[in-house]
C-alpha cells in the first residue's frame, strides 16, 4: 500500500505538467475590484478564481468574502437486501483581507437489513475539519488547524484528531488549473471502539487496544482542473504519517467530477479511497491471523475502503 501511495502525487503532478505549461506564482492583474457593504460573495466579486491566494490579486477587496457549498447523496434498496444510505456534506470558506477561513463537515450514514437472517448493520461516520491560511506572499500561505473524525464505526475508530501547522504552495496557477502541496507537522490522538470486536460472543478473548498518539508528519495536495465552462475535475490527497511509530499512516484520496446544471447546483460524481493503518488495525488483523493458525473461524480486516457516490451540489 505504501507503494500505491507514494505513485499517486508524482503521477498526479506528471500527468498535469505534460499537459499545462508550468506558472509559479502568476498574478492576475486584470481584476480589478470595488465593492460596497461590510460581506460579500467571493464568486459573485471576484469571479469562479476566487479562492485562489488573495496575493495574486492586484486589489485584496475589503468585504468579507464567503462562498457556501452543501452536498447530498441518497440510494435506497429493497428486497432481499434492505438498505438505506445517506451522504452529505458542507462547507464554509470565509476571508478578510489575507486571512481564509475553511470550516468541512461530512456525514455518512447507511442501515442495511438482510430480509433471509434479519440481521441489521449500521454504518455512520461523521468528521469536521477547521483550518486558517494566512498569505506570506503570492505563492505560499501559512496553515494552521485540524482535522477531527468524531465517530467512524467502518474502522471501529471511537474518533480520531490531528492538529497542524505548517505551509502551503502554490505550483501551478492558472485561469483554468490550480495545484497546491502543503507540508505539516502535527499530533494525532485516536480512540477506538474495541466493542466492535469484543461483543462478538466468539471473540471474547480479544484484548481491546490502549488509546494511541503521536506526533505527525501532515501532507496535503489540493488539484482543480475546470475542463470546461461546465465540467471541472478536482482531486484531493490527505496523507497523515505518526512519528513515533513510523508504521502506522492513513491516507483519504478524493476524485470529483463536477457538472454544472445551473449558476448556482451542480451534479458531481465523486470516488474515494480510504486507506488506514493503526495499532488497532494492526492488533485485529494478528488476531484473526492467531485464529486461523489455530483452525478457528476468524472474520476479516480490510486497511482500504472505496466509495462511488453520486449526488447534488448546491454552492453560491
Amino acid at each position: 500500500m505504501k507503494n500505491l501511495f507514494c505513485c499517486i502525487l508524482p503521477l498526479s503532478v506528471l500527468v498535469i505538467c505534460a499537459n499545462i505549461p508550468l506558472s509559479l506564482a502568476a498574478t492576475d492583474h486584470n481584476i480589478q475590484t470595488k465593492s460596497e457593504g461590510w460581506i460579500a460573495s467571493g464568486k459573485k466579486l471576484l469571479g469562479p478564481s476566487w479562492s485562489k491566494n488573495p496575493k495574486k490579486f492586484d486589489v485584496v477587496p475589503s468585504p468579507l468574502l464567503y462562498q457556501v457549498t452543501a452536498e447530498y447523496s441518497y440510494s435506497k434498496e429493497d428486497g432481499n437486501v434492505d438498505a438505506e444510505q445517506h451522504r452529505g456534506s458542507a462547507e464554509l470558506i470565509l476571508r478578510k483581507d489575507l486571512l481564509t477561513s475553511v470550516t468541512r463537515y461530512k456525514v455518512n450514514k447507511k442501515e442495511t437489513k438482510k430480509a433471509l437472517t434479519g440481521v441489521s448493520v449500521n454504518v455512520e461516520s461523521e468528521k469536521f475539519f477547521q483550518a486558517l491560511r494566512y498569505s506570506i506572499t503570492d505563492w505560499m500561505q501559512v496553515v494552521g488547524g485540524g482535522d477531527w473524525t468524531i465517530i467512524d464505526t467502518a474502522k471501529s475508530l471511537d474518533s480520531r484528531s490531528t492538529v497542524f501547522a505548517g505551509a502551503l504552495f502554490d505550483v501551478i496557477e492558472r485561469p483554468d488549473f490550480s495545484l497546491w502541496i502543503g507540508g505539516f507537522y502535527g499530533y494525532t490522538d485516536e480512540a477506538y471502539k474495541n466493542s466492535t470486536i469484543t461483543d462478538k460472543p466468539k471473540y471474547a478473548d480479544f484484548t481491546s487496544v490502549d488509546d494511541y498518539s503521536s506526533d505527525n508528519f501532515y501532507l496535503k495536495q489540493n488539484l482543480r482542473w475546470n475542463i470546461s465552462d461546465t465540467v471541472t475535475f478536482k482531486e484531493q490527497l490527505d496523507f497523515v504519517q505518526t512519528l513515533k511509530e513510523s508504521d502506522y499512516y492513513f491516507w483519504t484520496l478524493d476524485l470529483e467530477l463536477d457538472f454544472k446544471l445551473t449558476k448556482y447546483m451542480s451534479f458531481n460524481i465523486s470516488y474515494t479511497m480510504d486507506y488506514d493503518y493503526s495499532p488497532f488495525t494492526e492488533a485485529v488483523e494478528n488476531y484473526f491471523d492467531e485464529r486461523r493458525l489455530a483452525g478457528k473461524p476468524a472474520g476479516e480486516m480490510y486497511e482500504m475502503d472505496t466509495t462511488l457516490a453520486a449526488g447534488i451540489k448546491i454552492s453560491f
